[in-house]
């Protein structure tokens, strides 16, 4: 298991305002194994609640992206995510609604 850290600091990451959401998707590179975890800071983005979190590996990197399984936790308004799935070394992405 791998602590990358802040997804600030990561590329790919994006955010959008949906009504009274705030989606951040999170792309990480197919360095990523199971069981890595990266943080988030909400406060960064104005909200102190997750709502919904979707994960997805790319079991083809580009081509076949399929539903994983990611864990969370919140502590003092920042989310940690375990990478789920069931590969090593695979493009994941993921989409976080907060408040």
């Amino acid at each position: 298991m791998a602590a990358l850290g802040d997804v600030l600091a990561l590329s790919g990451a994006r955010t959008n305002l949906e009504h009274e959401y705030r989606v951040v998707v999170v792309e990480l590179p197919a360095t990523v194994d199971n069981a890595d975890t990266f943080t988030l800071d909400m406060g960064k983005y104005g909200c102190s609640r997750l709502t919904a979190i979707l994960g997805q590996e790319h079991s083809t990197d580009g081509q076949v992206v399929i539903t994983q399984a990611p864990t969370t936790a919140v502590s003092s308004g920042t989310v940690t995510v375990t990478v789920g799935g069931s590969n090593a070394n695979l493009t994941r992405s993921f989409v976080l609604w907060m408040r």
